[in-house]
């Protein structure tokens, strides 16, 4: 399973697009609090997509139409600030970002296993499933890889937050007032890609 995983790595200059490519996408973010929405925001974004090849944090964002809703009073409103926004969401384009579970220098701090064969839009899917190993301390990702058993092409990733300790790595927290202790309780992701013209491109 492993290899498989570092198949797919090896061959993302191959499967992914090469030239920069301009997609019209579709922003969407909204806060709950106490089953009512606090707040809301949604955009129509043009997005240029650079060759995967390129280094990380390349692609740019122009903003063609937005709109936001916001329903909360100063007093009712929660005085933490979480990291957002665009170019957060663009960071986990696993691929281009080399996260540790698909970067071959951070592989070896997680177990793989074969736990399924999936058919998928006339393709056949490798399902992986990686957990860090048990002997890490900090928290790392724990989730499922889903890669095309003939290109090797990462199509699809779930993952998640491993909060086995309390050392998070991840700091989801801009800002907040200093009498509140801030817990994170999940972080879970899906992200996939779509297939245009034999190349992969960050989809959703």
């Amino acid at each position: 399973p492993a290899q498989i995983v570092k198949n797919a790595i090896y061959n993302t200059r191959k499967n992914y697009i090469r030239k920069k490519c301009l997609i019209t996408s579709f922003y969407r973010e909204g806060v709950i609090k106490n089953k009512i929405l606090n707040n809301y925001s949604e955009a129509l974004i043009k997005i240029l997509k650079t060759p995967y090849k390129i280094i990380a944090n390349s692609d740019k964002i122009k903003i063609i139409k937005s709109r936001k809703f916001i329903n909360v009073l100063q007093k009712d409103t929660l005085p933490v600030k979480l990291k957002d926004g665009l170019y957060s969401s663009l960071q986990f384009d696993i691929v281009r970002n080399n996260f540790d579970f698909f970067n071959p220098e951070g592989m070896q701090n997680y177990n793989y296993h074969l736990i399924d064969i999936v058919p998928f839009n006339n393709h056949t899917l490798f399902v992986i499933k990686f957990n860090q190993k048990e002997y890490i301390k900090t928290s790392f990702y724990k989730g499922k890889l889903y890669i095309d058993n003939k290109t090797f092409a990462l199509i699809s990733a779930e993952f998640q937050i491993n909060l086995k300790s309390k050392n998070n790595r991840v700091n989801f927290v801009v800002k907040k007032n200093r009498n509140f202790i801030v817990k994170l309780k999940s972080a879970k992701y899906i992200v996939n890609y779509k297939e245009i013209n034999r190349k992969y491109i960050l989809n959703h």
